[in-house]
C-alpha cells in the first residue's frame, strides 16, 4: 500500500522538482483496517507534503514493523508546524494557518 501511494504520487513530485523516496524497511506485513481510507490518509499526508515542500526538497515514506505495530511516516524538509501547535494539528478541522480556511476544506 506505502508503495503504491509513493508510486501514484510520484509524477506530481517530478512535475514540481520535489524528490520522493520510499523507506528501506519494506518488510511485507497484513494490518488490519480500512484500506481505502488507510490509502486516503496516505494520500493527503503525500499531498500536504507536496504542498509544503519547495522544489529539490525531499519527502521520505516508510513504513516500519515493529513487534505487533506498523508506524507510517512520511517525512519531508517543508517549512515544519510550529513547536507551539504540534499537538493541536489532531483536532478535528485545525489548521496551522487560519487564513487558508475555506468552505470546501476539511482541515
Amino acid at each position: 500500500m506505502v508503495a503504491a501511494a509513493v508510486a501514484a504520487a510520484s509524477p506530481r513530485f517530478q512535475a514540481k522538482g520535489v524528490h520522493l523516496t520510499l523507506g528501506e524497511n519494506r518488510r511485507s506485513c497484513w494490518i488490519l483496517g480500512d484500506a481505502v481510507r488507510l490509502q486516503q490518509v496516505l494520500a493527503n499526508l503525500l499531498d500536504n507534503s507536496l504542498r509544503h515542500t519547495p522544489p529539490s526538497g525531499t519527502v521520505n515514506v516508510a513504513a516500519f514493523l515493529s513487534d505487533k505495530t506498523v508506524t507510517m511516516s512520511v517525512a519531508d524538509t517543508g517549512e515544519g508546524i510550529p513547536t507551539d501547535q504540534l499537538l493541536s494539528v489532531f483536532e478535528r478541522l485545525y489548521r496551522v494557518d487560519p487564513s487558508r480556511v475555506t468552505a470546501d476544506g476539511s482541515g
